[in-house]
């Protein structure tokens, strides 16, 4: 007897896969990958110029937003 998941899926099954890039108009650079129902979207923006004294232009800084799908949290 084979064990099945609580979605029906078979141990060795993945949940169904896509991904495609340059889905955000302003950005320089984007991508969108999900899996069920896990969504990841990620952007490039730039070249900026450094807003910091001691920023170095030669090095690249990358800030993270996370946004959780409202009510998901801890689920």
């Amino acid at each position: 007897m084979e064990v099945v998941r609580g979605d029906g899926r078979t141990p060795n099954q993945l949940r169904p896969l896509t991904c495609s890039r340059n889905v955000l108009n302003r950005a320089h650079g984007s991508a969108r990958w999900s899996q069920g129902d896990t969504i990841v979207l990620a952007a490039v923006y730039g070249p900026k110029a450094g807003t910091r004294k001691d920023e170095d232009p030669e090095k690249a800084s990358v800030e993270v937003i996370w946004k959780p799908k409202t009510g998901q949290i801890g689920e």
